[in-house]
């Protein structure tokens, strides 16, 4: 399920990338650019995050990793149905995120001013969830139901292109912060061109 998420992910961003490559043609304000970016959610233990962004004039795609996961590389054993019985007294935990969360945003920009944007996006993110008991005898995770979830989320920002001299295809260097409701603080750092 993971792999096919994945793989569908990538395909997202593909179909979304090539018609985002059509000439800068009458908007002289907007601009292509590709990023690395990272996030910070401050709830909890705090989440960080972090993945890669391409843009088109007017329209883009991220995709990113958060490590929202409140067991993620912990071992946990599965039980069987039909054998808790031996797993002996435990406390349940209740539903728990165990892994992190993998997604992707598309992006509309508005470029009020020439290297300056502005940028509402909105995505789907993939969540592990799994019911989780802790045996008291032994302190053992065990996991009596796994699912999948869906989960929505959203945010905008700032972007701004700092001209540089050309190198290679690039042209300059691109700024951006701001705040998604997944995950958290975001800034970035990209080239343009």
């Amino acid at each position: 399920m993971k792999k096919n998420l994945i793989a569908l992910l990538a395909l997202s961003f593909l179909a979304m990338s090539l018609p985002a490559l059509a000439a800068n043609e009458g908007n002289e304000n907007g601009y292509h650019a590709v990023w690395l970016n990272g996030s910070y959610l401050p709830k909890g233990k705090g989440h960080p995050g972090g993945g890669f962004g391409f843009r088109g004039v007017n329209i883009g795609v991220e995709v990113s990793y958060i490590d929202s996961g409140d067991y993620a590389g912990d071992d946990i054993n599965v039980i069987p149905p039909g054998t808790e019985s031996f797993m002996g007294p435990s406390d349940s935990l209740g539903k728990k995120n165990i892994d992190g969360s993998l997604g992707v945003d598309f992006m509309l920009f508005l470029n009020p001013l020439k290297g300056v944007s502005v940028f509402a996006e909105g995505g789907l993110y993939y969540q592990e969830t799994q019911q989780l008991q802790r045996a008291q005898n032994t302190g053992k995770l065990w996991s009596t139901h796994h699912s999948y979830n869906a989960l929505g989320g959203g945010g905008g920002g700032i972007m701004v292109k700092i001209p540089t001299s050309e190198f290679l295809t690039f042209n300059g260097v691109s700024l951006q912060a701001g705040y998604h409701s997944l995950k958290g603080i975001t800034a970035s750092i990209g080239l343009t061109y």
